[in-house]
């Protein structure tokens, strides 16, 4: 599933269910970093925003980083939108910042195939001491995607993959765990399902 498909989508992305995880979401990322007043942080992946701007109050710097257009124009928006909102900016490139003390991401890594890569990218931009989250889906049978035509990602991890692939990259006091449960809709039922977050320090 590639940027055209979130392309496609954006108008429409910010459903009342994804709001609704978003709100939650974000309370487990501030139990995961209670700490977070004054950090530079990067969300990858970031969307239209739905996380960012649950978090952007807590008196911090976000950078959000997308591939997709059309959800960066939505992101876009939502900084003129939201006031004051001085502290949030989207990044044309990824390299374009660096040192942050938080990078979080969310239902991103099980559209990525060069996993290890990509973290080892992102582990390059953060600052000594800094923490790394990763919020996605726990190992599904591929129902979860079943409809997505053009999805070719992770039906989901397991914890101890996930686990091992941070620790190979170099992260450190690694621990995961399933912090989520929700529906969705799929075949006119709903499916249910569970995400994970993972931790780890730089």
């Amino acid at each position: 599933m590639d940027k055209m498909y979130f392309d496609q989508v954006a108008s429409s992305w910010d459903s009342r269910r994804r709001i609704r995880r978003a709100e939650t979401l974000a309370s487990i990322i501030k139990e995961e970093v209670p700490d977070m007043k004054g950090k530079k942080i990067l969300e990858f992946g970031c969307g239209t925003g739905l996380l960012t701007f649950q978090l952007y109050q807590e008196d911090v710097q976000i950078y959000g980083y997308d591939l997709s257009p059309k959800m960066c124009s939505i992101y876009e928006k939502k900084i003129e939108l939201y006031d004051p909102c001085s502290n949030v900016h989207l990044l044309k490139e990824l390299a374009q910042e660096k040192d942050y003390d938080l990078i979080y991401s969310s239902m991103v890594f099980h559209h990525i195939t060069e996993i290890e890569q990509k973290l080892a990218e992102l582990k390059g931009l953060m600052a000594e001491g800094g923490t790394f989250l990763i919020i996605d889906l726990d190992k599904d049978d591929g129902t979860f995607h079943k409809n997505e035509e053009g999805f070719y990602g992770h039906n989901g991890f397991v914890h101890k993959e996930i686990k091992e692939l941070l620790e190979k990259t170099g992260f450190q006091n690694v621990i995961v765990k399933t912090v989520y449960q929700g529906t969705k809709y799929v075949d006119n039922g709903e499916l249910p399902y569970s995400l994970f977050v993972a931790k780890g320090n730089c």
